[in-house]
């Protein structure tokens, strides 16, 4: 189950999940589900306590370092 599937509550999440279910059982079902709930909540509460800032400028020595955007794929 891709974190994107799930996001998107797309269809092909309900695949995935059903794959998962059958190799390794309803068990590894709730794993999964808590991983992907975990994973996003750390990034939330980040950002909740103002921790979150975009990376907009890095400053190496005397060197301003400006990262550009991944290029969706």
């Amino acid at each position: 189950m891709r974190d994107v599937e799930l996001v998107a509550h797309d269809l092909a999440a309900d695949e995935t999940r059903a794959e998962i279910e059958r190799r390794w059982g309803k068990r590894a079902v709730i794993s999964v589900a808590f991983a992907l709930s975990a994973s996003r909540f750390f990034p939330t509460l980040k950002y909740a306590l103002g921790h979150g800032k975009a990376c907009t400028r890095i400053v190496v020595g005397d060197a301003i370092i400006t990262p550009h955007a991944a290029s969706a794929a």
